[in-house]
């Protein structure tokens, strides 16, 4: 009875740790495409008033495109490696960042709308650090699985 409740334990342990490392690997993606989505289309457009509070606001966008990047980093290093779905789904949701980049850039190059230099440079740290996630990390995970499947034997 007492192995039961542990192997019940491991197995809840196990379920909570794969749902809080999937919502951190994907749920970084949706959120900093959200971030990208508010800061590009003006819904986030903060005083910049002086140079430092200027610099400051880039600090800031520098620095969530680093943590996002620094996520997803962690979620390659520290993936199952026993999923086959994982680094597809990974991949898709990756490509988000980078398709409100494209979209955003596709619609300020036809002049329907018009970015200030704040949001440029939010866009280009975006493009940076979508482009890091999805072709390194992408890469990095496809290449994990591959070795993987290569070592385990099959039956």
């Amino acid at each position: 009875m007492a192995r039961l409740a542990t192997l019940s334990n491991l197995t809840l342990t196990r379920a909570r740790r794969g749902v809080v490392g999937f919502a951190i690997r994907e749920g970084s993606a949706i959120v900093f495409a959200l971030f990208l989505w508010v800061v590009l289309w003006g819904w986030y457009q903060p005083p910049l008033v002086t140079p430092e509070a200027a610099m400051w606001q880039v600090f800031l966008v520098g620095f969530i495109a680093l943590g996002y990047t620094a996520f997803h980093a962690l979620a390659a290093a520290t993936q199952p490696l026993s999923s086959e779905t994982l680094p597809l789904i990974d991949v898709l949701v990756s490509l988000l960042p980078a398709g409100v980049i494209a979209y955003t850039a596709i619609e300020w190059l036809r002049g329907e709308i018009s970015l200030s230099d704040y949001q440029k440079i939010t866009m280009i740290l975006g493009a940076v650090a979508a482009g890091t996630d999805t072709v390194v990390f992408t890469w990095f995970s496809l290449r994990l699985n591959r070795l993987a499947h290569e070592f385990v034997r099959a039956e």
